[in-house]
């Protein structure tokens, strides 16, 4: 396993600055979501990344073509219809995406479970607290 560290240069203060890591071939933009990924791995769980949610699809307005609005979760866990963000530090879009995302994907009881972990330690345990119920 390979590990290599950038760190992410901005002059804009509003921005988070979050240190990119590759693993395994991978370029996460994140420690956080590359340590997720690992104890995932680890656990030997089967899971997707990054798959992209239409929110809104695209749209003309007054002649001027709109593009889409998604929302990308980090992690998607089939088996358990789970899906995993990691969020040290959200910024201001996060949270009107999430709830968009809720709204628009109400099934009447399949819904997809959203967790959003913040720090290393609540990965740790919600993986350890999810392997039980693979087996």
């Amino acid at each position: 396993m390979i590990v290599k560290r950038k760190k992410a240069v901005t002059k804009d203060k509003r921005k988070i600055k979050s240190i990119k890591t590759v693993i395994d071939g991978i370029t996460f933009d994140s420690r956080l979501e590359s340590c997720c990924y690992t104890e995932l791995r680890d656990a030997g769980m089967k899971f997707e990344m990054q798959v992209p949610y239409e929110i809104i699809p695209p749209f003309i307005y007054k002649g001027k073509k709109i593009r889409p609005m998604k929302w990308t979760p980090d992690f998607y866990i089939p088996s358990l219809n789970i899906l995993i963000e990691t969020k040290g530090m959200a910024n201001e879009s996060f949270p009107l995406r999430l709830k968009m995302f809720m709204y628009m994907f109400t099934d009447g009881g399949n819904e997809p479970e959203v967790v959003i972990l913040k720090n290393q330690k609540e990965i740790k345990e919600y993986v350890a607290k999810l392997k039980p119920k693979l087996s």
